[in-house]
């Protein structure tokens, strides 16, 4: 029997890059700043290991679907705030459509299964 834990981590890997930059449509925000706003927003359903986070900000960087500023937090210290694009708003509408889509086609087919019982 597969691993539950497993299958979650893969459904999150899928989706990721929606919650981010969904995140980021609405303001700048840093990795741990974006952790915590996910979890607060979907109380608690929806849970990331921080490091998750970095292979797909770093890809968007790459394309140009977000950009960051560096910024003093503390004496030494400084945060990475990301900031959408524009092409980060074009991906971001080719998510959605593509998860309402998913999303829709699951509800159809778990409906007419319930129906032909």
């Amino acid at each position: 029997m597969r691993n539950l834990e497993d299958i979650c981590e893969n459904y999150k890997r899928g989706i990721i890059d929606l919650v981010i930059l969904s995140l980021l449509e609405k303001e700048d925000m840093y990795p741990y700043q974006i952790n915590q706003e996910v979890q607060k927003r979907s109380e608690e359903l929806l849970h990331f290991y921080l490091t998750s986070l970095y292979p797909p900000i770093r890809r968007m960087l790459q394309n140009e679907e977000i950009s960051e500023r560096k910024v003093l937090a503390g004496e030494r210290r400084y945060r990475n705030y990301y900031h959408i694009e524009e092409k980060g708003r074009e991906y971001l509408q080719q998510l959605r459509q593509e998860y309402e889509a998913m999303s829709r086609g699951i509800a159809l087919l778990n409906n007419s299964l319930e129906e032909s019982q």
